[in-house]
C-alpha cells in the first residue's frame, strides 16, 4: 500500500471514530429541564414576586362598627404622625369621623370627630386646603346644597373650625381635589347633580377662608 494510500485510510477511521464518539455523547445528555411556569391567579394572570402562593387581598379588618349610614371614605395623614388615617361619613347619624391608625399598620384604630349634625352627607375629600401643612377636610350636603371645610386648626385631629363655601349646589354629589390650576394650590371640583353641573372652585395662592 502506497504511502499516500495509508494516509487517507488512518484521516477516514479516525473520522469515523470522532462521529461515533459524539453521537455516544449525544445520546447520554440528560434531559433539559424547563422551568415550572409561576403560579397564576384565578384569572391566568402570574401572581406578583415574593410570596406566590398567597392572594392578594384574601384578609380583612374591620376599622369602625356601628357606622350609620356608612357613606364615603377618604384616606390622609390626619394627625400628621407618619402614617394613613381613615376618614368617612355616617350619613344617617350626619357624622364625619376620622380614625387614627393607632399602632401605624392598621391593626388598631381609634375614632374621632370632625363635625356632626350634617344632614344628607353625601361625599368627602381629604386635602391641605389651607396650605398649612396639614390635611383639612371638605364635604358636600345634598340637602342643604352645601359645599364645607374643616380647617384642622390644631394640626393634630383634634380641633376642626368649619367654613362654608357654598350653598348653592342643587343637589350636591360628589367633591373631588387635585391642583387644577397647577399654582400649588388645592381645588375643589364638585358635582351638582339637579342642575347637571360640575363646577371647579379655584383656590388661590392666598388662601380666604370663605374660598369664593
Amino acid at each position: 500500500m502506497s504511502p499516500k494510500l495509508r494516509l487517507l485510510t488512518a484521516i477516514t477511521l479516525a473520522m469515523g471514530m470522532i462521529i461515533a464518539l459524539l453521537g455516544l455523547m449525544i445520546s447520554h445528555q440528560p434531559p433539559s429541564v424547563q422551568a415550572a411556569a409561576p403560579p397564576q391567579t384565578q384569572t391566568g394572570k402570574p401572581l406578583p414576586s415574593g410570596n406566590k402562593t398567597e392572594q392578594p387581598l384574601s384578609s380583612t379588618q374591620t376599622i369602625a362598627t356601628n357606622v350609620q349610614g356608612a357613606k364615603a371614605i377618604a384616606i390622609a395623614d390626619i394627625d400628621l404622625d407618619g402614617d394613613l388615617d381613615t376618614i368617612g361619613i355616617a350619613q344617617t347619624s350626619g357624622h364625619i369621623l376620622w380614625w387614627e391608625n393607632a399602632n401605624a399598620d392598621g391593626s388598631s384604630w381609634i375614632s374621632h370627630t370632625v363635625a356632626s349634625g350634617i344632614n344628607n352627607l353625601a361625599d368627602l375629600a381629604a386635602a391641605d386646603i389651607d396650605r398649612d401643612g396639614d390635611t383639612d377636610v371638605t364635604a358636600v350636603s345634598s340637602s342643604g346644597d352645601s359645599l364645607l371645610w374643616w380647617e384642622n386648626s390644631a394640626s393634630d385631629g383634634t380641633a376642626w373650625t368649619v367654613y362654608t363655601m357654598s350653598t348653592s349646589l342643587n343637589g350636591a354629589a360628589s367633591i373631588h381635589t387635585a391642583d387644577i390650576d397647577r399654582n400649588g394650590a388645592t381645588d375643589l371640583l364638585v358635582t351638582a347633580k339637579n342642575d347637571n353641573d360640575i363646577i371647579w372652585y379655584q383656590n388661590p395662592l392666598t388662601v380666604t377662608r370663605e374660598m369664593t
